[in-house]
């Protein structure tokens, strides 16, 4: 990175085992957010990680059902190999328009970028959809109906939140707030 000349922004939370030396990494500026500030802004817990994991799930599935084609016995059983390579497959398809989308939900990001906001939602709806036929193809599979898959499906359906959900209180100070103003 040094040799491309890129200037990197690397935001951490408060803990004091964020140490950084600017003399060994020159290019990289670390800024530590203020306390009980990473649990409003986190862009992992924003939905990165869970994009991830779908897209993980979706190709461990796939995999699970070529192996089943082949007669594989344990077709759920991979070495940490196919674990890195499934993973960095996944990760590849996290799209910067999915990830410019979960920057906007912790507000760290303008809210107001459309183009940006509709590819992320038309490339959700697109994941989607493979996640619905992949399944759909999965169920006609007998050995991809054992617990140990539907455990995995169950996964892909859980809708996390992309924001912290507002307090009673949170909620009563803003309606008092308006009213004020």
């Amino acid at each position: 990175m040094v040799h491309q000349n890129w200037r990197v922004l690397l935001l951490v939370d408060n803990a004091p085992l964020h140490c950084h030396s600017p003399s060994n990494y020159p290019n990289i500026r670390i800024k530590s957010l203020a306390p009980n500030l990473t649990t409003w802004i986190q862009l992992m817990d924003a939905g990165v990680i869970w994009c991830f994991k779908a897209h993980y799930w979706n190709e461990f599935t796939q995999l699970a059902l070529q192996r089943d084609n082949e007669g594989v016995d344990k077709i759920y059983h991979i070495d940490q190999l196919a674990g890195m390579r499934l993973a960095s497959s996944a990760w590849k398809t996290v799209t910067p328009a999915t990830i410019a989308n979960c920057w906007r939900h912790t507000r760290l990001a303008p809210l107001e970028a459309p183009d940006t906001n509709t590819q992320a939602l038309k490339e959700e709806e697109a994941a989607n959809r493979r996640a619905d036929a992949l399944r759909s193809k999965a169920e006609t599979h007998p050995r991809m109906m054992e617990l140990e898959f539907q455990q995995m499906m169950a996964a892909l359906t859980i809708s996390h939140p992309t924001e912290r959900e507002l307090t009673e209180e949170e909620i009563a100070g803003k309606v008092l707030l308006s009213f004020k103003n």
